[in-house]
């Protein structure tokens, strides 16, 4: 029975293939717009994910400025600053720290190889600058080594190379910097998602205070899991006012970043971007599923008298019921499957464009792929239960006396 239900559902729609093809449009935009967008929000979320990853963890951005109250008999205005040495003594001092780098910047710092030359910013890092940043690289990144020994290597910033060698392999290469020569040992493939050289270059920290003051006043530290980040922020406060000489209550001479909380900020800002275009998607899909009720509804009214002969020939109201409702939802998934491919197709064309780096790799995951389908189902299921409804209930007789007028 359901079989011969299901091939009379198929002969109805196909007798009626304008209509039917005119209904079935709003749910393949609907469905091709859901699966689209859905894709692009995976991409999106995804690639800012694994760009803010190591930011998940307690990590803080600490700037020292200037004193602006005067205390211990010193003046207002006081540039406060550390050597690297302090700076990599901070780990002994608060053993709950995980990770440490001093910045050091030179910023119109003069880059040259034997073709170009470009003005841009000269860092001076720790080897732990790469696992509190986010950088797919080719080569290598700076290494404990390379600090402790005072190796004269370099890292490039994926612009930097591009400014520089185009094309071209810079792996080994010597580059001049400042006059000064360095082998370049690895670049950056693209930026890194909170990023604090775009336009440049890394070098060993002990190398760059071999030829620049060594004066640091901005360093990125991370903390061990479970550490608290009130407690330390309200240590280390205290300790620089003690070794720097100023007022504990001068909170303008220290400024502690939280760049975890800004990574909890952006997560919530991508989750609800990727929501806000499942919602757009989902409010295409519910327009198309208005337009197949109202086919659904005028389609009852016109087969009234031949529901009312079924039905006096003996047919239940349920088969009746089940008849409409099959006629949806094989209208509904015919439109939505065939959106789900074309869409597929414009996902894998999409990973050949040339898109913006932060809309990632477009991206139907199966979860997502499942939701689709429900949605689909709910959709064919709602659209058709009032309209077969309705004309199940129908009175036989007055059924048979209504031409579909």
């Amino acid at each position: 029975m359901f079989f011969e239900l299901l091939k009379e559902a198929a002969f109805n729609l196909w007798s009626r293939k304008l209509r039917s093809g005119l209904a079935a449009l709003g749910i393949f935009w609907g469905a091709y717009a859901v699966t689209l967008l859905m894709s692009i929000g995976q991409g999106v979320y995804r690639y800012n994910m694994t760009t803010i990853a190591p930011f998940t963890k307690t990590v803080f951005y600490v700037v020292l400025a200037n004193t602006k109250q005067p205390y211990q008999g010193f003046s207002t205005g006081r540039k406060l600053f550390l050597s690297t040495d302090e700076v990599m003594f901070l780990p002994k001092v608060f053993p709950n720290i995980l990770a440490i780098t001093p910045i050091q910047s030179e910023p119109q710092s003069s880059f040259a190889t034997a073709e170009k030359q470009i003005n841009a910013e000269l860092e001076g890092v720790s080897a732990d600058y790469y696992r509190l940043t986010t950088q797919a690289y080719r080569g290598r990144t700076l290494t404990p080594a390379d600090i402790t020994q005072h190796r004269q290597v370099v890292f490039l910033t994926q612009t930097a190379k591009q400014l520089l060698y185009s094309h071209q392999d810079p792996l080994g290469q010597s580059i001049s910097i400042n006059n000064i020569y360095f082998k370049v040992i690895g670049y950056a493939l693209k930026r890194s998602g909170i990023s604090f050289n775009e336009v440049g270059a890394d070098i060993p920290y002990s190398v760059y205070k071999d030829f620049y003051p060594d004066q640091v006043n901005v360093f990125l530290v991370s903390l061990a899991t479970g550490a608290d980040s009130t407690v330390f922020q309200k240590q280390i406060t205290a300790y620089f006012a003690r070794k720097l000489h100023f007022s504990p209550q001068d909170f303008d001479a220290i400024r502690i970043i939280d760049v975890t909380q800004f990574a909890k900020t952006f997560i919530n800002i991508l989750r609800l971007a990727k929501y806000f275009l499942l919602f757009c998607g989902l409010m295409s899909l519910m327009v198309g599923g208005i337009g197949i009720a109202n086919m659904m509804y005028v389609l009852v009214k016109e087969r009234t008298h031949e529901i009312g002969l079924k039905m006096a020939l003996g047919a239940e109201p349920r088969w009746i019921l089940l008849g409409i409702i099959l006629e949806t939802v094989l209208l509904v998934f015919s439109a939505g499957l065939l959106a789900l491919i074309c869409a597929a197709f414009s996902i894998n064309m999409l990973h050949y464009a040339d898109l913006p780096q932060w809309l990632g790799i477009p991206t139907l995951v199966f979860s997502d792929f499942v939701l689709i389908l429900f949605f689909l189902l709910t959709t064919a299921c709602s659209v058709g239960y009032f309209p077969a409804r309705r004309a199940a209930s129908l009175s036989p007789v007055n059924a048979l006396s209504d031409r579909g007028s």
